[in-house]
């Protein structure tokens, strides 16, 4: 019997095939997600460091095994219809699945707070240098993270709707920044090549590094997917193609103008208004798609919260975050959150296509764990390798979130084999009935 689970926005169940969308709606959710500023910062700092050749050439090969670890995680929420928070229950536990979920919507929350701030920051400039206003930037943060989670409330169909109209409009804003820049550009710039320009690897790393904890989470939209086609889809659009030229649009005016700050280049070029309206629509759209899987994650812990409360009350937090000024101090503290998200994708993927062969049909609620001590075991490996990988102490394939993923799918499924040869109590807790 299918359970109308709509109104959490299936939170807590599967998604119903009459609920399902095309993989085009899917895609343009994710990259109003992609358009964000952590994304043009991204784009810039690679062109300034490594010159436009060899940016892009760094930017297409990150995006492509984005793209790819996308596909996989897409075809599975596509098969299941399940959040990543539930999907993880599978690998990781009944009750290890809610510590999954926790930690994925509290790098979240963290990364909505930082967003909200820079929003607000950003906003205010805009206003004092073309409006004279003189206002704060708390009263930018509170209205403009209203915004983001009065969108959230009404869940994926608000976030669809929001990218219809949206990313189109952001895609044409990064394209006349371009456009403006290079006009202004001194001849030769965006040939030349910086004199001490960082390795290949250095792109390809701030490429994934930035964007993998977006691929762990893709499910969170991927199951609203049609079929597995759909869902791959729209994870080589979003990564393969919309990514690398979101960051090459940023790169190219950061080489023209030696600017970093793509808001800064608006302005100084006189672009006051559609650097308002740009600003806008990308803090909207990124904070409502981090809100929302924020609030699918944590629903798990507290199935008897409405999904619209949830909602509610972490956008609250992470307004609360942004005023206080706390996500600024505790970027360090995010950064290595957000170094243990990239490894759950792993072990999902190898969850699902190793251990079950594709399907979660043969395996009953009744069969799952509370805690699954591989999972866990192979979670906190690969978080480990992961983060020193990040800080130059090892190096596997060379990219520290691959490293991560690499060591998190190898472990866990040595490890879930081995179970198979073993007593199952050696690596499980059992749930009592």
């Amino acid at each position: 019997m299918e359970v109308n689970d709509s109104g959490n926005e299936y939170s807590r169940s599967q998604v119903p095939q009459s609920a399902t969308v095309a993989w085009w709606k899917i895609a343009l959710i994710k990259i109003g997600v992609v358009i964000a500023l952590p994304a043009f910062i991204s784009g810039a700092e690679i062109g300034s460091l490594m010159g436009l050749r060899r940016g892009m050439l760094a930017i297409f090969i990150g995006a492509s095994v984005l793209a790819i670890l996308a596909a996989f995680t897409g075809a599975i929420a596509a098969r299941s219809h399940l959040t990543t928070a539930l999907i993880a229950r599978h690998a990781f536990g009944d009750k290890g699945a809610r510590v999954v979920g926790i930690v994925l919507a509290a790098t979240l929350l963290c990364w909505f707070g930082v967003t909200a701030e820079l929003f607000g920051q950003s906003l205010r400039r805009i206003s004092d240098d073309f409006f004279g206003l003189g206002i704060s930037t708390a009263p930018y943060i509170i209205a403009g993270g209203g915004l983001m989670v009065m969108t959230t409330i009404y869940g994926f169909k608000a976030l669809q709707r929001l990218a219809d109209w949206a990313v189109p409009v952001l895609l044409i804003g990064l394209v006349g920044m371009a456009y403006y820049g290079v006009r202004q550009a001194a001849p030769g710039v965006l040939d030349a090549a910086p004199a001490h320009s960082p390795p290949l690897g250095y792109g390809i790393s701030a490429v994934i590094g930035s964007l993998a904890a977006g691929i762990t989470i893709f499910p969170d939209v991927a199951r609203f997917a049609r079929s597995s086609n759909h869902a791959r889809g729209a994870a080589i659009v979003t990564y393969a193609f919309s990514l690398p030229a979101v960051l090459l649009l940023a790169a190219i005016p950061s080489i023209a103008t030696g600017e970093r700050d793509l808001i800064a280049i608006m302005t100084g070029l006189g672009l006051g208004i559609p650097a308002f309206v740009f600003l806008l629509l990308t803090a909207w759209t990124t904070n409502s798609g981090n809100l929302y899987s924020a609030t699918l994650g944590i629903s798990t812990s507290l199935p008897r919260l409405p999904f619209k409360s949830l909602a509610l009350i972490l956008g609250v937090i992470g307004i609360a975050f942004s005023l206080s000024g706390v996500s600024a101090s505790l970027i360090p503290l995010f950064v290595l959150i957000s170094a243990t998200i990239p490894p759950v994708a792993g072990i999902y993927i190898a969850d699902f296509f190793v251990i079950r062969r594709g399907s979660y049909a043969d395996q009953g609620v009744a069969e799952r764990p509370a805690y699954s001590l591989p999972a866990f075991m192979a979670w906190a490996a690969a978080a480990a390798v992961g983060i020193c990988a990040a800080r130059g102490l090892i190096a596997i394939i060379g990219v520290p979130a691959l490293d991560a993923i690499a060591v998190a799918f190898a472990g866990y499924t040595a490890l879930a084999r081995l179970r198979c040869l073993s007593s199952p109590g050696r690596f499980f807790h059992r749930k009592t009935v």
